[in-house]
């Protein structure tokens, strides 16, 4: 499924504990086994779509297909080709659309009309997969359709933990995500996405540890992509910085390919948490401006500015931070949970402030004397 992002300073989720397999052995059922003879195929479609060709890995992909429909994780593959080439405003084999911002809805009802047209579990985990992250309800539908042809297709729950989760649906996404591993328990998107709900419960040691299998057993693999790794690297090292191993997290960061990532903000904001957590204010400080730099629109490297601080006891300068993300929220609109945590918490440390007589009118700071 699509990627899921916790955010960095705020991850306040009402989740019980989700606990699974102690060894996340592997059992692939006939969704997962990968034929004999299709690593090599595999390898070469995964080097041209890292190469920028997409047109070529989609051939190769396609050949697979056609060869063994049934085998997931490598029509997955195929569909997010098809979806990057329409959106590209080119040809996905006999597949086009007349507008590329509409790829998503137009692929999405190609999927569901052959899921129709031939039903077949397979078909049906596809169409869901393709379902506008509005419409929940719509996918988990399309999952219980599939479920009724097999419900023994680990891709069924681990789609059901997936959607259920982003949609602040804890408890189903906690049982989808038992049921996933009872069918397979090393199967590799559901440990991912387990290590994502245990990180958002609080069980910080346990998704360490799912996250570095994950990350052994993903290496080499040609259907895991450089971002998702590069992505799970990141969360694994900001996980190190909440249990207080700020070194180790730096070391995870140097391992970190940055050409992976579309926008380097999220990895100057990971490594400045770590550069905090090891009173190298200088460093995090010069990481923190980076992040806004890369992402003028994002008020969190705003926020962790004015953290930093209030770690050095800088109460002037974190004032002005505060204020700043003020000025910074109004002038982008946003009507996310996180941008008003973030204008709840600046109102009340300047308020506080003022109270204090440290604000001057306007919204100043008042310098020390």
């Amino acid at each position: 499924m699509r990627a899921i992002r916790i955010p960095a300073l705020f991850v306040v989720l009402v989740l019980g504990a989700c606990r699974g397999p102690r060894l996340y052995s592997s059992k692939p059922g006939p969704y997962d086994r990968i034929p004999e003879g299709w690593e090599a195929p595999l390898v070469e479609a995964r080097r041209h779509l890292e190469q920028d060709e997409p047109v070529r890995a989609h051939r190769i992909l396609v050949e697979l297909t056609t060869e063994n429909p049934r085998i997931l994780p490598v029509r997955i593959l195929l569909q997010e080709v098809e979806l990057q080439l329409l959106k590209e405003g080119l040809r996905a084999g006999n597949l086009s659309v007349p507008s590329p911002d509409r790829s998503l809805m137009w692929l999405g009802d190609h999927y569901l009309t052959q899921a129709e047209a031939n039903p077949t579990t397979e078909a049906y985990v596809l169409a869901a997969r393709l379902v506008p992250a509005t419409d929940p309800a719509r996918a988990l539908a399309f999952l219980d359709q599939a479920e009724a042809l097999d419900p023994k297709c680990v891709w069924i729950p681990y789609a059901r933990a997936w959607w259920n989760f982003v949609d602040y649906r804890f408890t189903p996404a906690e049982n989808a995500v038992r049921d996933a591993f009872r069918l397979d328990s090393g199967h590799l998107p559901t440990m991912r996405l387990h290590a994502i709900v245990l990180t958002a419960a609080g069980e910080t040691a346990g998704a360490i540890k799912v996250l570095k299998i994950w990350w052994k057993r993903s290496r080499n693999d040609p259907l895991v992509s450089p971002e998702e790794r590069g992505e799970a690297l990141l969360d694994l090292a900001s996980l190190k910085v909440l249990v207080g191993k700020p070194k180790e997290a730096l070391r995870h960061l140097d391992d970190v390919d940055p050409r992976v990532f579309e926008n380097l903000a999220r990895l100057d904001q990971v490594r400045a948490a770590a550069y905090e957590g090891r009173n190298r204010f200088d460093l995090a400080f010069e990481e923190v401006r980076r992040a806004e730099d890369y992402a003028p629109e994002d008020p969190l490297p705003i926020v962790h500015e004015a953290m930093l601080h209030a770690r050095q006891g800088d109460e002037e300068d974190e004032l002005l931070s505060w204020q700043r993300l003020l000025d910074h929220l109004g002038e982008h609109e946003s009507d996310g949970f996180s941008a008003l945590l973030f204008k709840l918490q600046a109102i009340t440390r300047l308020q506080r402030a003022a109270e204090a007589g440290t604000l001057a009118e306007g919204g100043e700071a008042v310098p020390r004397p």
